[in-house]
């Protein structure tokens, strides 16, 4: 085979294969008052504390999330992200109620997100 054939062939080659694409679409990072968001929370002399945002609610005196509260205390946000993933978190309370405005004037992190089960979305009054 000839030099001019043996490029020819690894051109069409390379490009039959598929490649990753920068204009592909970016998931938006996931924000605390979301159905699903793992929120560490961070008050000054208090341990974090984790919790889930199960729904918000809106009235007319604000907006209010119902979250899960977890029974951890993780040293850091990156702790809270890794006892995040599990599935068999222990609970302090199953559903409970927050002040959006009070949640969004304390240090925070979203550390990781997955979408409710249809347990958790049970919790939601």
């Amino acid at each position: 085979m000839s030099d001019k054939w043996a490029h020819l062939l690894l051109a069409s080659c390379l490009l039959a294969v598929p490649s990753c694409s920068s204009d592909a679409p970016v998931e938006p990072e996931p924000v605390f008052d979301q159905s699903g968001a793992f929120v560490a929370i961070d008050p000054a002399d208090e341990p974090i504390t984790l919790y889930r945002t199960l729904a918000p609610w809106v009235t007319e005196v604000g907006t209010f999330l119902f979250v899960t509260v977890y029974e951890v205390e993780p040293a850091s946000y990156e702790e809270a992200a890794e006892m995040s993933k599990a599935h068999d978190i222990p609970v302090r309370e199953l559903s409970g109620m927050v002040k959006r405005d009070d949640v969004a004037a304390l240090p925070y992190r979203v550390v990781w997100f997955r979408t409710l089960t249809k347990e958790e979305e049970d919790r939601i009054p």
